[in-house]
């Protein structure tokens, strides 16, 4: 289990922050912050916990504005992240640490640690995102299904929620490799980004349908689960 708690911004905004510090044996050698892909609440996943506890490391994750409880911020950029860290590691008294994103999270993770130099030691992306303006880069390329983020990119924030309203989940998202690791070891990486599509992560409510081909395709159980603001966990 992970303690949840909700911290206040610096403008007034909440931020939902996930914290492994009370699981550990000692203190901590290393803290890292995960930065979640997207959609994801910034639940701390399972196969993150069981790297990170037995070396030692505590693991701090949040929802990034309008993800797993955390408040919107309209107009927000990928470094507005660095905001956000500052007032966390504020809050939990945290003077130092490392930076770790996957996809989505890759570039907020980036953008933490050139901004935040004071704190940040070492980052990590994986499966992150080129920069959309990069010379020379067809950012689309190879890309299975690119529609939504086209959406996104022509009309921004009002576009893409119209483009959910209608849009189907694409199995060819995901290779064989990929819907093996979603049925194993990774399945709560699955499960949490049903809980965000549902709970509307970042104003883009994804359809009932939607919803249920995608967990069809990754072979979850369709089952009710608690909104992330009414399961906060505790020890």
């Amino acid at each position: 289990m992970t303690t949840s708690q909700d911290v206040t911004a610096r403008d007034g905004r909440t931020v939902r922050v996930h914290d492994t510090a009370d699981d550990l044996a000692g203190p901590a050698r290393l803290t890292v912050l995960w930065h979640h892909g997207s959609p994801q609440t910034g639940s701390i996943l399972a196969p993150l916990l069981a790297s990170a506890l037995p070396r030692g490391i505590r693991l701090l994750s949040y929802g990034r504005p309008d993800y797993g409880g955390s408040t919107a911020r309209p107009g927000r950029t990928v470094g507005s992240a660095a905001d956000d860290v500052r007032d966390i590691t504020d809050a939990l008294g945290v003077d130092e640490l490392a930076m770790m994103g996957a996809s989505g999270g890759g570039p907020h993770a980036l953008a933490c640690a050139a901004l935040l130099p004071d704190r940040v030691r070492a980052a990590v992306t994986i499966a992150g995102i080129a920069p959309f303006d990069a010379a020379g880069l067809d950012w689309y390329a190879g890309m299975a299904d690119a529609a939504a983020v086209r959406a996104a990119a022509s009309g921004g924030r009002e576009a893409r929620a119209r483009f959910e309203e209608t849009a189907e989940f694409e199995p060819a998202s995901f290779n064989d490799g990929d819907y093996a690791a979603l049925a194993g070891p990774w399945a709560a990486l699955g499960a949490d980004v049903g809980i965000a599509s549902a709970d509307g992560a970042a104003g883009t409510r994804r359809p009932r349908r939607r919803r249920r081909r995608f967990h069809q395709a990754v072979g979850l159980r369709r089952r009710r689960s608690a909104r992330p603001d009414a399961r906060r966990a505790r020890r």
